[in-house]
């Protein structure tokens, strides 16, 4: 630590302090990139998915299909028209068109 702190130039106190914020993740910026300048390192901070990108398209797309379908069924209720027109349960035409035609609007 007393080396660290050298090189960071704070007290060992200072160190044990940054170490601490940094494990509770109430480290800012500005100090991790100081330290990493000091240590002559690069700070990089990436966005990595939990779920493969593909899993997360068809997911909301479903979510997206479900939701159209629930409009049109409320919407065919209220004019009394639901009586006799089958509506599908089964949404995999309207979720690969939310996928294939309408993917830039998914998260809309």
């Amino acid at each position: 630590m007393e080396q660290l702190g050298k090189r960071l130039s704070m007290s060992s106190q200072g160190v044990a302090e940054l170490e601490n914020r940094e494990a509770n993740a109430s480290i800012t910026l500005a100090k991790l990139q100081s330290a990493a300048d000091a240590l002559e390192c690069d700070v990089l901070i990436a966005l990595v998915p939990r779920v493969p990108l593909d899993d997360m398209v068809q997911r909301q797309a479903v979510l997206k299909a479900t939701q159209e379908h629930d409009r049109l069924v409320h919407t065919m209720k209220l004019e009394n028209q639901e009586r006799g027109v089958v509506l599908s349960p089964d949404h995999t035409p309207t979720i690969e068109r939310w996928i294939s035609k309408r993917g830039a609007r998914l998260w809309d």
